[in-house]
């Protein structure tokens, strides 16, 4: 039995760490990953600071892309009164908004695309949310605990 061969590159997706990272104050604590066999290409991207013409070169051709779904809106903990900190203060770009990675997702030629990396706070979670619809409707996946992907 002959085994695949995958290659794997990582890109730095920016200084501004996540708040999880943010002890990590040097470059690459937080990366984008492309793998790659021969025939397909998955991103996984479970923290995100910035859309950037590197990250969109990274990912172009791409069959899947696993993305930061954190937070739907930037203000999403503070409007529960959970913290005093914006989703962008805590490094992670929000779904909701022209600024948003939704925004950003409908643009790409990728067949599958796959938030991760979901808060618990996220309405998107919500199988009835109208987030959740709103997402599905923009053709984005939502992960689930078990999730299979098959590219």
């Amino acid at each position: 039995m002959r085994m695949a061969a995958l290659r794997i590159f990582a890109l730095d997706v920016g200084s501004k760490s996540p708040a999880y990272a943010s002890r990590l104050k040097r470059r690459g604590a937080v990366v984008g990953l492309r793998i790659e066999s021969a025939s397909r290409r998955l991103a996984y991207f479970p923290g995100l600071t910035a859309i950037t013409t590197d990250i969109e070169a990274f990912v172009d051709g791409c069959d899947c892309l696993l993305l930061d779904g954190t937070f739907w809106s930037e203000r999403e903990m503070v409007s529960l009164g959970l913290t005093k900190r914006t989703a962008t203060n805590m490094g992670h770009i929000p779904i909701q908004g022209r600024t948003g990675s939704l925004h950003w997702l409908r643009t790409l030629k990728i067949p599958r695309k796959i938030y991760i990396h979901v808060n618990n706070t996220n309405p998107i979670l919500r199988k009835t949310s109208r987030e959740r619809r709103f997402v599905q409707r923009a053709g984005v996946e939502v992960a689930y605990d078990g999730m299979e992907i098959r590219l």
